[in-house]
């Protein structure tokens, strides 16, 4: 997935052609073979492979307000507005998009830019839409609204490594010439989506431990009337995993009472090394 994580980018424009029957049998196994994945809290999801109705009109079975043309089709995520769940929503439909880009189609998060309203695919009450995905064939060209869009959200954009990772304490950024296996594997957690690339990601190495915390924006949460950033948590956890993966080092995963805190920052789970890379 190494590959998979440094290619992904967000695809808002699509060529005007549904898939192909044998794109669209590929896509549903994937969704097939992620059906019982668990997320880091125990949770699965729900997806559902919406095909589009007219991928050559603005908006066909799934109106996206303008931000995504031309899209064949969607991969709808269904799970609940619980914290832990969205955690790990973010972490299995991340493996799921990663999964995407590695059979080279199209895809971008979604998670306000669509109406929910349009659909009558769920059938409990209590569940809830936090993110959709279209999937198909990316254009040539991207249209001059996804230009625009990429360019006003800094899409490419990433901030300083300085600024996201720590070293025993948050007072101290980790130094890529330290540690230079684990500076690699925190590359995958920096170029990780978030919502409107916000980057709220922190990790502190503490010892043989890999803290993960989520800088909130709560104004910003408060607008989505959901933990949009729970969702960021379980992306990153998903490119932490695994970029350590890849590595081949081995590690647990719990959340830990004794990690430290910090005012501003909201502690998620830790990942416990074998091995000591210090």
């Amino acid at each position: 997935m190494q590959k998979a994580m440094k290619e992904r980018h967000s695809v808002r424009t699509f060529e005007k052609v549904f898939l192909s029957t044998k794109d669209k049998a590929l896509i549903e196994s994937i969704l097939a073979e992620h059906k019982n994945m668990q997320g880091p809290f125990k949770h699965t999801i729900k997806t559902i492979l919406l095909e589009n109705t007219q991928p050559s009109k603005k908006e066909g079975i799934i109106g996206t307000y303008g931000f995504v043309k031309n899209a064949p089709a969607f991969i709808v995520g269904v799970g609940s507005r619980e914290f832990e769940h969205l955690v790990d929503f973010g972490y299995i439909f991340e493996h799921i998009i990663l999964n995407m880009v590695k059979h080279h189609f199209g895809t971008v998060w979604l998670g306000g830019t669509f109406k929910r309203k349009q659909f009558d695919i769920i059938e409990d009450d209590n569940a809830f839409i936090p993110a959709v995905t279209p999937v198909g064939y990316p254009a040539e060209k991207p249209s001059f609204r996804e230009q625009a869009i990429r360019k006003f959200a800094g899409s490419d954009e990433r901030k300083p490594f300085e600024d996201l990772f720590f070293h025993q304490n948050f007072s101290a950024p980790l130094k890529r010439s330290k540690i230079p296996t684990l500076s690699k594997i925190l590359d995958f957690v920096r170029q990780a989506p978030s919502a409107s690339n916000k980057q709220p990601w922190r990790v502190l190495l503490e010892g043989k431990n890999l803290h993960l915390y989520i800088k909130e924006s709560p104004k910003y949460i408060g607008n989505y009337k959901y933990n949009i950033q729970a969702i960021d948590a379980g992306i990153a956890i998903a490119h932490l995993e695994l970029g350590l993966n890849d590595k081949a080092l081995a590690f647990t995963t719990k959340v830990m009472e004794e990690a430290p805190t910090e005012d501003g920052l909201r502690y998620i789970i830790s990942f416990k090394l074998k091995k000591s890379l210090q």
